[in-house]
């Protein structure tokens, strides 16, 4: 389930995921920029305790700077809970033209690098995220050791 400030519907899903089993997590994100304490106000407001949240970074469609994307995970952080958050690092970025392209691996380092200490999870593969990205992310983590 995908949840932003724009769906006025989302408070009406609390009754629905109170009755699911957990783990439950939602991916969230913030297409309104409506900012961080009010993004995470809105979940404290009507998001179950026992449901997680998967922040989608905006990085990939230039809805915000990396710094910017740790904001708002370490306000939903003190808002929700350590447990709760999980950082989505978009792993695409707009293609002239339209649509899409994959991130380079020199575009994914400082945005990964930004997220330090959160779990970070890449969006999407295998569309975006190849066999030899994930190749080239294992070498600079491992060089980095």
């Amino acid at each position: 389930m995908e949840i932003d400030p724009t769906r006025m519907e989302a408070p009406l899903l609390k009754p629905m995921l109170d009755t699911l089993p957990t783990p439950l997590w939602i991916s969230v994100y913030d297409s309104a920029n409506v900012g961080p304490e009010e993004l995470a106000q809105s979940l404290v407001e009507w998001l179950p305790p026992h449901v997680g949240v998967f922040f989608e970074d905006g990085v990939g469609v230039h809805a915000r700077e990396p710094f910017v994307a740790k904001h708002y995970a370490n306000v939903l952080v003190r808002r929700l809970g350590r447990d709760r958050v999980r950082v989505i690092a978009e792993a695409f970025r707009p293609k002239p033209g339209g649509g899409f392209r994959p991130a380079t691996i020199d575009e994914l380092k400082p945005q990964l690098a930004t997220y330090a200490g959160f779990p970070i999870y890449l969006f999407e593969g295998p569309l975006y995220v190849s066999p030899q990205l994930v190749q080239e992310l294992a070498a600079a983590q491992k060089a980095q050791k």
